[in-house]
């Protein structure tokens, strides 16, 4: 018997998903929670996505792959851009997409209000695609409601959430990872969606969590935990537990290290998860050899509406949209309505620099954040306030 669909909503977007293997479903809401809701029975939802472990389907799919009209489609938001795969239509109108990476098939109809996802014998390959379909088709939705996309990670502090923006090896990470050492709860360690309003509110849209060697390194007690966990991405903690008897075929280094779940992140530094907080402060790391400790250098809301534009995730871009996942109508999320956003943004939280000097660890993020310098004069925010999340 198949168990239960799992149902999951992200602000206003429902998501049903069916499979026979309720393992991946543990492993997925495991590891969207808790920024996704777990649900009982509800309200019909907005997708529903069947995830199937077929192999003769699989096959056959592989061979209309050698011969159907094909054409190249983004699908999957990274940083800068989007992942491409090469699908085509049946003759019922259905769309057909092979993901390569992770050897599955989706079938996209209904203006994405139907996905079947289906797969071979790549069991931790399957949890990943269905995560990933799980995901964009959220942030899909979210940029139809004039969300921003950062490429962010996000604690906090006082009860509010700190965005930390940057590129990749910036310093989100290391900084993140020493905000839950000292006592911080996890946000996000990679992307945030904020709303807009008199007080904006983040929330994150799970990722891998990428711990590469200079993070590490900079925390010995971290990566001793770290490396006696051996946390797998593709695991639940329960299915990552001593003695327990690893139920998905362990990747090698190159596929599971160094990327492991939040859920997995928050437990090797004992942190707490929240799902959404009100937007505080804003950071901006830069490496600094040249500085003792961290200094946090306050910026006019000009120049932190620039840097916020500057790390938007790709899909913040209509032209950009995944034109595999992206229900009609298309997200309307323009390039006035992003400055726009991002410069009211700016204007209700705090900006800084955050320079990161070779010691820049050693002493409580805590206090930093408390005793950070006034930053120039920010427009007054309306009378009106978002609900609490």
């Amino acid at each position: 018997m198949s168990p239960d669909p799992l149902r999951l909503r992200y602000e206003g977007l429902t998501l049903e998903v069916a499979c026979s293997d309720a393992a991946l479903g543990a492993w997925l809401a495991e590891f969207l929670s808790p920024a996704f809701e777990v649900l009982g029975v509800g309200r019909r939802p907005d997708h529903r996505v069947h995830l199937v472990n077929a192999p003769a389907e699989h096959v056959r799919l592989h061979e209309v792959l050698k011969t159907a009209p094909l054409e190249d489609l983004e699908g999957f938001t990274f940083d800068g851009s989007f992942s491409r795969h090469r699908g085509w239509t049946d003759a019922d109108g259905q769309l057909w997409v092979h993901d390569e990476r992770y050897d599955a098939f989706y079938g996209v109809g209904g203006g994405a209000a139907q996905v079947r996802v289906v797969f071979g014998d790549d069991a931790a390959g399957a949890r990943i695609a269905a995560m990933r379909v799980l995901r964009e088709l959220t942030t899909t939705a979210q940029l139809r409601s004039a969300r921003l996309p950062l490429h962010a990670s996000a604690f906090l502090h006082e009860g509010q959430a700190v965005l930390v923006c940057g590129p990749k090896q910036s310093g989100k990470t290391t900084l993140l990872v020493h905000a839950l050492r000292c006592g911080a709860d996890f946000l996000s360690n990679d992307r945030v969606l904020v709303s807009g309003g008199a007080r904006p509110i983040a929330r994150p849209m799970p990722t891998i969590a990428m711990l590469r060697e200079g993070t590490l390194r900079r925390f010995e007690g971290f990566r001793r935990s770290f490396e006696e966990a051996a946390f797998d991405r593709t695991r639940t903690l329960a299915e990552c537990a001593p003695g327990v008897e690893r139920p998905v075929p362990r990747a090698g280094r190159g596929f599971d290290r160094p990327g492991i779940s939040p859920a997995q992140l928050c437990r090797l530094l004992g942190a707490r998860m929240r799902g959404a907080a009100y937007v505080g402060k804003i950071l901006l790391p830069v490496i600094d050899p040249g500085v003792r400790g961290m200094v946090l250098e306050p910026l006019a809301p000009d120049a932190v509406a620039s840097a916020l534009q500057e790390n938007l995730l790709a899909a913040s871009r209509p032209t950009r949209a995944s034109r595999i996942f992206a229900a009609m109508p298309r997200p309307e999320l323009s390039r006035e309505m992003e400055a726009r956003g991002c410069r009211q943004l700016a204007e209700r939280a705090p900006g800084y620099v955050c320079h990161l000097g070779p010691d820049a660890f050693e002493r409580d993020l805590r206090d930093i954040l408390a005793s950070a310098p006034a930053t120039p004069p920010r427009a007054p925010a309306p009378h009106r306030e978002n609900a609490a999340p």
